[in-house]
């Protein structure tokens, strides 16, 4: 029984010194900003790979991930960004009266604004997790996250929640704020990615619905980021030469 204990005890400590390791890399990886999506990206990548007990060498799938979803992850981030400050620029003009507007429109315009900033939070929270697992066109990752994470809003919630408290301390105590982040890039992080593989499992993860991926069943489904069958292949060819 001690044995047991101390295996126990050895592999949780373990899986906290990688879970801490890939918070700091995705720390110092987003320090540029615009590499942000892919360090968050293959953070996912890493930490649903854990969850699902698939977990090995993480520092080199981290980079592993970081490259091979570099391009698409940093168009999404861009495109959060560019979201974040569409909302961002309507709160200071509905919230501080920049405009000389009625107060019937200034009430819509916040109402908007609340409405618009739940809509790009919730994205975010699933974005980067989806394109870390999944194929698809920038549009539709972005898309399915959106409508994901409506249909998981428990979950939503609470890793809104989490995320939102990780902020505030950012903003109150900057100058702890890159502690903060590393706890939300690792710990934080890595329980919201448990949370999803439930969810992807739901919408095509055949490893996270619990299935056993093999090189003659993997991910039958064109969106799918494991290895497909030389079948699938053989069938993707015949579609381009049509």
């Amino acid at each position: 029984m001690a044995k047991i204990g101390e295996g126990a005890i050895s592999s949780g400590l373990g899986r906290f010194f990688d879970i801490l390791v890939i918070g700091i890399l995705t720390f110092v990886c987003s320090l540029p900003v615009i590499t942000m999506g892919a360090a968050i990206t293959a953070a996912y990548d890493v930490y649903i790979r854990m969850a699902l007990d698939k977990d090995s060498h993480v520092v080199s799938t981290y980079f592993r991930a970081f490259g091979k979803n570099f391009l698409k992850a940093t168009i999404i981030h861009l495109i959060v960004l560019v979201a974040a400050a569409f909302v961002g620029a309507s709160a200071y003009i509905f919230f501080f009266g920049v405009l000389e507007v009625s107060s019937g429109m200034r009430t819509v315009g916040l109402v908007l604004t609340i409405v618009m900033a739940l809509v790009v939070a919730m994205t975010f929270l699933y974005v980067y997790a989806l394109q870390a697992r999944f194929e698809n066109s920038i549009v539709r990752t972005i898309i399915n996250a959106f409508f994901i994470a409506l249909a998981q809003f428990p979950k939503t919630f609470a890793m809104l929640l989490a995320n939102g408290v990780c902020a505030a301390l950012c903003v109150l105590l900057y100058g702890l704020a890159p502690l903060w982040l590393i706890i939300d890039f690792s710990i934080i992080y890595y329980f919201s990615a448990k949370g999803m593989v439930k969810a992807f499992g739901l919408y095509g993860d055949k490893e996270a619905a619990g299935e056993e991926v093999t090189e003659d069943t993997a991910e039958p489904q064109a969106e799918s980021k494991e290895e497909s069958t030389e079948e699938s292949q053989e069938d993707t060819t015949k579609e381009s030469n049509e």
